[in-house]
C-alpha cells in the first residue's frame, strides 16, 4: 500500500490498505487495527476525502490512547492536524501539531521531530506568520538532510519556497521549489514530482512569468495524466463501497450471532 501510494497509484494503495484493515480487525489486535485505520486516513486525505480521513484518524487515535501507545498517538495527532490544515483551520491544526510535538520530543525521535517542525512551519506559513514558518521549516530541513530522509525532504523545500514567496523573496522561492523538484526526480517519487511541477507553474503564474508557467503547467499535466488514469476515481469509489458493505455485513452477522446466543 505504501509503495503504490508513493507511486501515486491510489486505487491499488487503497485496496491494499483496506485488506490490511480487514486482517487487523479479524485478528482483534487493537494495535494493528489502529495502524490500519491510520493508513486509511492517510490515503483518504491524499484523495481529499477529508470527512473519511478524519473519521479513520479519530478512530485510530481513540484506540492508541486506550493502549497508551505514545509513539503512535503522535502520528494520529499529526494526521488530524493535517486534516484541519487542508480545511484551512490552521489554529486547530497547530493545536494538534503541538500535542504531537510534545510527545515526539519526549521520545527524542529525530525523524518524528522533523515531521512536526515541517507541519508546524507549513501551518504558520499558511497563516502568513512567515518568520515562525521559516524557523520551523529550516529546522526540519536540517534534521532531514543530516538523516538523509530524502523521501520527505522535497515536501519541506516546497513549503519553504512558498514561504519565501509570501515574504516577497522570489529568488529564494524559485530556488527552493526547484530543489524540491530535483529531489523528487532523484528519488523517483511520482507524487512529489507532480506537486513540484504544479508548484512551479503556480509560482511563475502568480509572478507574471507566463512562459515559464506554461512550460511547467504543461509538464505537470503530462506527468499527472500519464500516472493517474481517468477511471481511478470510479475504481476508488467502487473499492470504498465494497469495503463499507463488507463492514456492514460483518456487523449484521455479529448482531445475528448475539441474538442466537440470547435465544439459546
Amino acid at each position: 500500500g505504501n509503495l503504490y501510494r508513493r507511486k501515486a497509484n491510489y486505487p491499488l494503495a487503497l485496496q491494499y490498505y483496506q485488506q490490511t484493515a480487514k486482517i487487523a480487525e479479524d485478528s482483534k489486535d487493537q494495535k494493528l487495527t489502529a495502524s490500519s485505520y491510520n493508513l486509511l486516513g492517510i490515503i483518504y486525505l491524499t484523495l481529499n476525502d477529508l470527512d473519511r480521513a478524519e473519521e479513520f484518524h479519530t478512530k485510530s487515535l481513540a484506540l492508541r490512547t486506550a493502549l497508551k501507545d505514545t509513539m503512535s498517538m503522535y502520528y494520529s495527532y499529526d494526521n488530524l492536524g493535517i486534516v484541519n490544515r487542508e480545511r484551512k483551520n490552521y489554529d486547530k491544526a497547530l493545536e494538534y501539531y503541538f500535542k504531537a510535538k510534545e510527545l515526539v520530543e519526549l521520545l527524542k525521535d529525530s525523524a518524528g521531530i522533523s515531521f512536526m517542525y515541517n507541519d508546524i512551519g507549513a501551518a504558520y506559513s499558511f497563516k502568513n506568520q512567515t518568520a515562525d514558518a521559516e524557523k520551523y521549516l529550516k529546522a526540519s530541513i536540517g534534521i532531514r538532510e543530516r538523516n538523509n530522509e530524502l523521501h520527505e525532504l522535497a515536501y519541506t523545500y516546497n513549503y519553504l519556497g512558498e514561504n519565501y514567496e509570501r515574504k516577497g523573496d522570489l529568488i529564494n522561492a524559485e530556488a527552493s521549489i526547484k530543489k524540491a523538484l530535483a529531489i523528487a526526480v532523484a528519488i523517483k517519487n511520482n507524487k512529489q514530482l507532480i506537486e513540484a511541477h504544479e508548484s512551479l507553474a503556480d509560482f511563475f503564474s502568480r509572478n507574471k512569468k507566463y512562459d515559464s508557467a506554461y512550460v511547467y503547467e504543461h509538464k505537470y499535466k503530462l506527468i499527472k495524466d500519464s500516472i493517474i488514469k481517468k477511471d481511478q476515481q470510479e475504481i476508488i469509489a467502487e473499492l470504498t463501497t465494497k469495503y463499507e458493505t463488507e463492514k456492514q455485513k460483518a456487523r449484521i452477522k455479529e448482531q445475528q450471532l448475539e441474538i442466537t446466543k440470547k435465544n439459546y
